[in-house]
Parts: structure tokens; sequence; C-alpha cells
């Protein structure tokens, strides 16, 4: 008897083991860079880059119910070189918050740099706006090397660090909450 509720313990086991794994597999958060590209305008370098944004439901449950979430955006410039390093010429980090207003059913998208707001009705109108990176000055083209190539990167991500310390242990383990985009490259100039 007590060898088949051993048994049947270690098929739940298994069982809810496979699940767990699937869900997590199949509802993980992602964050795409779809393109960046710069342009010369009145004499300074600028970016344009599109950044899409799917969170998990976790994570968007967490934001309905009033955590605020901070996604930061890493954008580096680099001289080519034909040395072993190349030297970074520009080198930032964006920071917003996109926070939920539980009264008027709005979204508040906060850049931290700047601390510029914008409100949005619909979250999807939120976050195409936090993806849209538009006119971001790089450098000026009198400061650079006129004959050297540079190579801009960037790179988008959900900062776990600015959640509340009660939810830091679960979104460190949790794949919901490791939203992160890969670097995407482009020539600069």
């Amino acid at each position: 008897m007590c060898k088949s509720y051993r048994i049947a313990a270690i098929r739940l086991l298994c069982s809810g083991l496979i699940l767990l794994s699937i869900s997590i597999q199949s509802h993980a958060s992602s964050i795409a860079i779809e393109f960046a590209t710069s342009t010369l305008v009145d004499e300074h370098y600028q970016v344009d880059a599109n950044i899409e944004y799917n969170f998990d439901d976790e994570v968007l449950t967490a934001l309905a119910h009033g955590i605020a979430l901070r996604i930061d955006i890493f954008i580096k410039v680099k001289r080519e070189r034909n040395w072993l390093w190349d030297p970074v010429v520009r080198d930032e980090t964006i920071s917003f918050q996109l926070e939920r207003h539980a009264l008027s059913d709005h979204y508040l998208l906060t850049n931290l740099n700047t601390d510029r707001k914008e409100q949005f009705q619909y979250l999807d109108e939120a976050l195409r706006a936090l993806g849209a990176v538009n006119d971001r000055f790089l450098f000026d083209r009198s400061t650079i090397d006129a004959d050297a190539s540079y190579i801009g990167y960037i790179k988008s991500e959900l900062n776990i660090e600015a959640l509340p310390p009660p939810m830091r242990p679960i979104a460190y383990i949790s794949p919901q909450w490791q939203a992160e985009s890969s670097w995407y490259e482009w020539l600069v100039k």
C-alpha cells in the first residue's frame, strides 16, 4: 500500500513538472528590436528604431495591479578599427517607467531621463510609444573621424531590479519576467 502511494506521488510530481515546463516555455515575455537606422540631420547623427514588447500575462497582471515596470533601452556606438577592441564613442541608457493608474484606468509612460510623461488609454498604445525610438541624438558629425566606420548597437530589457523587493526573487527565477532583446547591430556611418 505504501508503495502504491509513492508511485502515485511520483507520477503526480512528474506530471506537474511537465505541465509547468510547458506553461513556462509557451508564455515567456519577449522583446524584439525590429529595426534601427541612422540618419544625418543638420550635422547630427540620429537613430530611429522600433522595439516590439510582448509581456507575459504574469507581468501584465502585476502591471494591472499597480506594479510599475521599468524598461531600459541601451544604445552604444563603436568606432570600427583593426585593433583588438573597438572604442565606444556613445554609451547611453534610456529608462522608462510604465504604470497603470487604477482610478483613470489609463497607462502612464515616464521617460526617467527627462521626466517627460505621456498618458495612454490602452496598453498597446503605451507599448507602441515605448518601442518608438525617434530622432535620438547620437553625436555631432564634427566630433567623429570622417574616414572611420561606426557601428550602432541597441538592446532593451525589463529591469527586474526596479521591482518591489518582495517580487524580485520570483522575477529572478521566472522566465515570464526575463524579458530582454538581443543586441541589434546597424551601420551608423
